[in-house]
C-alpha cells in the first residue's frame, strides 16, 4: 500500500503539518479498513475531503476501464470487419471466374452449332444448285425432243398429203407441184417457211437414212463372222444396243435418233468389253454410227432390251468436263479365244470375255529389238500368301504391278528373295514412321513392283511419290514409266484429302514425263470410272485422264465382296492414247491359286529396246577439280565461246530443253578442259632373268614330282593290301 500526502484545506487550521497517507485501495473491503485507519487522526472535514477524493479516484477508475474496453471492442469489431470484407471479396471473385467459365463453354457451343449449321446450309445450297442445274438441262433436253417430235410429225403430214397410192402394184407418186396445196391466201412469208422447213427436214433425214444403211451394213458384215456355241453366250451376249449419236460443230441438226438394228436370231451380238477414253478424238461423221462407241459415263444399268430389237441407251451426262473431239472408235470384231503360247498355263483358267486391243499381231517377233512384255496387276493381299499363285503363274509374266504387299518398311529386302529369278522394290504404308522388327502387328497397304532379271540392265528404281505410288523406268524409245498406285479407300478418316493428294503427285509425274516417256498406271483405285455415281473422287480421276489423254478398258467387275459375287470394278489399267499401237490385250484372269479378294489384270505388250538400252554403261570416275588452282580464266573462256556459239532464239518448249542440254555441254567441256589429267605413270621394264632353259628345267622338276608321286602311291598302296 503506497503513501499519500494530504495537506489541510484550512488555513487558519491549527494543524497545518502535512502529512502521508497510504495508497488508496480498490476494495470496499479495503476501503473501509482503511478509513478506519484514518478515523483516529482526523477532523470530520478532512475525511469528507477524503472521501470525495476516494470517489473522484474511483470513477475515473471506472471511466477508464470503460474507455479500455470500448476501445478493445472497437478494435475487434474492425478486425472481424476486415475479415468479412476480405472473404466476401474472394467468394464474389470467385463467382465471378465461375461465371465467365460458363459464358465462354457457352459461346464455344454456340460457335460450333453455329458452323455446323453453315455447312449444313452449304450443303443443301450445293444440292439444291446440282438439282436445279439437272432440271434445267431436263427442261432443255425436253423442248429439244418436243422440237424434234413436232418436226417429224410435220414431215409425215406433208409427205402423206404429197403422196398417194395408184395402181394395184402399190407404187408411190409425187405429186410435182407442192405450190397448188397451199391456200392461194398466204403470204410470202409462210411460203418461206415451208420452204425452208421443207429444206431442213429433207436434209435431217437424209442422213438419218444414210446413218441407218451404213449401221444395216456392218451388221450384214458380222452376221457373216464365227458364230458362237449359244450354251456359251451370257444374258448380256443376247443383247444389242443403240449408241448415241456424236455431233459435229458445223451439223444443222441436233437432234438423236435410234437406231434399227435386225432381229436377234438374224445376226450373233457381242458382249465384249469397249474401250473407255476420256481424252478422245471426234469421229467423223462418215463412221459415227458404224462402230460402237461409249463414253465412261454410260449407264449400263439403264440398258432395255426391246423385242422389236431397238434398244435404248442413256445419253452422254452432259455435266461432265469431258472432250467429246476425241471419242475411240472401236470396231465390234467377232469374239475369238486368243491363246497365247508364251504363256506356261492354260488359257482355261481365263475368263472369255476378252479382247484385243488392237487387230493385229504382235509387231515384236519379227524385229530382235522389239520385246514382248507381260504385266501383271494385282492387290494381293499379303505377299506372303502368294506362293500358289506365283507357282501357276511360273515364268510367264516379266513384270507384276503389286498392291498391299503387308510388307513393313523393316521386310520390303524380302521382294527379292520372294521369286528366284525377280527383282523388287516397294514402298511400306509406314515409310515415314518404320518400326522396328521385333513385335511387329499384321501389315496393310504398301506398293511394290517386281522384274525379270534379265530386265535389270534396263529397269532404273525411280524414288517419286509417295508411299501409295511406286515407279521404275525401262530403257527403251521411248523410255517406259511402269507406276503402281493403290488409292486410299472411301471409309477412312481424311480419305478424299489423301485421294486429291495422290492424283495430284500422278498429275505432277505424267507432266514432267509424258512427253519423252511411254506411261502406264495399274493399281488399285478404290472408285469405279465407268460408273454413274457422279462422285467428287471419280470426277477427279475422270478430269485427270482427260487432261493427259489416258485410256482404259471396261473388263467388268474386279473387286469380290465378302458373299463371294463380284460387285465393283475398281481395278485398272491406265495407258497413254498416244501409244495405244504398242498395246496388245488387257484381260481380266481367273487363277486357283488367288486367295485375294480382287482379280489380276493382265497387259500386253510391245516395247522396243535400242541396242544402247541392252547393257548398262559402266561408270567412270572422273577426276575432282580442284578450283582453286585451276585456270579460272580458260574456263570463263571457254564457256563464253560455247555460249556464244550454242545460244539461238527460243520460241518453243523444245528449243528449251535444246538450249539447255546445250550449255550443260558446255559447261562439262569447259570443266574436262581446266580439269588436271591424271598423271601416265610408266613403269620400269622388268629384268629378263628367265630363259629358255630356266623354263625347261622347270618343267621337268614338276612332271619328275608328278611321276614320283604317283609312283609311291602304288607303293604304299602295295604294302597296305600285303
Amino acid at each position: 500500500m503506497g503513501i499519500l500526502t494530504v495537506s489541510s484545506s484550512d488555513p487558519n487550521s491549527s494543524r497545518n503539518d502535512d502529512f502521508q497517507l497510504p495508497t488508496i485501495p480498490s476494495d470496499d473491503w479495503e476501503m473501509n479498513v482503511f478509513l478506519k485507519e484514518l478515523a483516529d487522526g482526523l477532523t470530520d472535514e478532512d475525511l469528507k475531503t477524503m472521501k470525495h477524493f476516494v470517489s473522484a479516484h474511483r470513477n475515473i477508475q471506472k471511466r477508464m476501464q470503460k474507455i479500455n474496453n470500448n476501445t478493445l471492442s472497437n478494435n475487434n469489431n474492425s478486425t472481424e470487419q476486415d475479415q468479412n470484407e476480405t472473404s466476401a471479396n474472394s467468394e464474389f471473385q470467385k463467382i465471378k471466374m465461375k461465371e465467365l467459365r460458363q459464358l465462354e463453354q457457352r459461346l464455344r457451343k454456340k460457335d460450333e452449332q453455329l458452323k455446323l449449321k453453315e455447312t449444313a446450309i452449304n450443303e443443301n445450297m450445293s444440292e439444291k444448285t446440282k438439282v436445279l442445274d439437272r432440271l434445267f438441262k431436263a427442261e432443255a433436253r425436253n423442248l429439244e425432243l418436243e422440237q424434234t417430235v413436232k418436226t417429224l410429225f410435220t414431215r409425215i403430214e406433208t409427205l402423206e398429203a404429197y403422196k398417194t397410192t395408184q395402181g394395184n402394184g402399190g407404187t408411190f407418186h409425187s405429186i410435182p407441184n407442192t405450190e397448188n396445196k397451199v391456200s392461194h391466201d398466204s403470204t410470202s412469208s409462210d411460203k418461206l417457211i415451208v420452204g425452208i422447213r421443207d429444206k431442213v427436214t429433207n436434209y435431217v433425214l437424209g442422213k438419218v437414212d444414210e446413218e441407218l444403211n451404213k449401221l444395216l451394213n456392218s451388221c450384214n458384215r458380222s452376221s457373216n463372222s464365227e458364230q458362237f456355241d449359244p450354251s456359251q453366250q451370257s444374258f448380256h451376249q443376247q443383247k444389242s444396243f443403240m449408241q448415241p449419236h456424236q455431233y459435229s460443230p458445223n451439223q444443222h441438226s441436233n437432234q438423236p435418233y435410234v437406231t434399227t438394228q435386225r432381229p436377234n436370231h438374224q445376226f450373233s451380238s457381242y458382249d465384249q468389253p469397249v474401250f473407255h477414253n476420256t481424252s478422245h478424238v471426234l469421229p467423223s461423221h462418215q463412221y459415227s454410227n458404224a462402230y460402237y462407241q461409249y463414253d465412261h459415263i454410260q449407264n449400263r444399268e439403264q440398258d432395255i432390251e426391246i423385242n422389236h430389237s431397238v434398244n435404248f441407251h442413256p445419253d452422254l451426262n452432259d455435266d461432265r468436263n469431258i472432250c467429246k473431239e476425241n471419242l475411240i472408235e472401236i470396231l465390234p470384231t467377232e469374239q475369238k479365244k486368243v491363246n497365247n503360247t508364251e504363256l506356261s498355263h492354260s488359257n482355261e483358267s481365263y475368263r472369255n470375255d476378252k479382247e484385243v486391243v488392237n487387230n493385229q499381231q504382235s509387231i515384236g517377233k519379227s524385229d530382235p529389238n522389239w520385246f514382248h512384255i507381260s504385266l501383271e496387276d494385282f492387290n494381293c493381299k499379303n505377299i506372303l500368301t502368294c506362293g500358289p499363285l506365283f507357282d501357276e503363274l511360273k515364268d510367264s509374266i516379266d513384270i507384276y504391278l503389286l498392291q498391299e504387299h503387308w510388307l513393313f518398311h523393316c521386310q520390303l529386302k524380302m521382294l527379292n528373295d520372294i521369286l528366284l529369278d525377280y527383282k523388287g522394290v516397294g514402298k511400306s504404308s509406314r515409310l515415314s514412321d518404320p518400326i522396328t522388327p521385333w513385335r511387329m502387328p499384321r501389315g496393310y497397304g504398301g506398293t511394290a513392283i517386281l522384274w525379270k532379271k534379265n530386265l535389270d540392265s534396263i529397269v532404273t528404281p525411280l524414288s517419286i511419290g509417295n508411299n501409295r505410288i511406286q515407279c521404275i523406268e525401262i530403257n527403251g524409245d521411248p523410255n517406259l514409266i511402269v507406276i503402281s498406285v493403290y488409292l486410299p479407300c472411301k471409309g477412312s478418316t481424311n480419305s478424299q484429302t489423301e485421294f486429291q493428294e495422290c492424283i495430284d503427285l500422278l498429275n505432277e509425274i505424267l507432266t514432267t514425263y509424258e512427253l519423252t516417256h511411254q506411261i502406264i498406271i495399274g493399281g488399285d483405285f478404290n472408285e469405279e470410272i465407268f460408273g454413274s455415281n457422279d462422285s467428287i473422287r471419280q470426277k477427279y480421276i475422270v478430269s485427270f485422264m482427260d487432261e493427259h489423254c489416258l485410256s482404259t478398258k471396261d473388263i467388268g467387275k474386279t473387286f469380290i465382296s465378302a458373299n463371294g459375287s463380284d460387285c465393283t470394278a475398281i481395278d485398272y489399267i491406265l495407258f497413254q492414247e498416244t501409244f495405244k499401237e504398242s498395246i496388245i490385250n488387257i484381260k481380266k484372269c481367273e487363277f486357283t491359286g488367288n486367295v485375294s479378294d480382287h482379280y489380276p489384270l493382265l497387259l500386253s505388250l510391245d516395247f522396243e529396246i535400242t541396242k544402247s538400252s541392252n547393257t548398262k554403261t559402266e561408270f567412270k570416275p572422273k577426276m575432282k577439280v580442284k578450283w582453286d588452282k585451276a585456270d579460272l580464266s580458260k574456263y570463263t573462256e571457254i564457256i563464253n565461246e560455247g555460249l556464244i556459239t550454242s545460244l539461238q532464239d527460243i520460241n518453243t518448249k523444245v528449243d528449251i530443253e535444246t538450249g539447255f542440254h546445250d550449255i550443260t555441254a558446255v559447261i562439262a567441256k569447259a570443266t574436262n578442259e581446266i580439269a588436271q589429267k591424271p598423271k601416265t605413270r610408266k613403269n620400269k621394264p622388268k629384268l629378263k632373268v628367265m630363259s629358255d632353259e630356266i623354263l625347261k628345267a622347270i618343267r621337268n622338276k614338276k612332271s619328275a614330282f608328278y611321276y614320283w608321286k604317283a609312283k609311291d602311291g602304288q607303293l604304299i598302296f602295295r604294302s597296305f593290301s600285303s
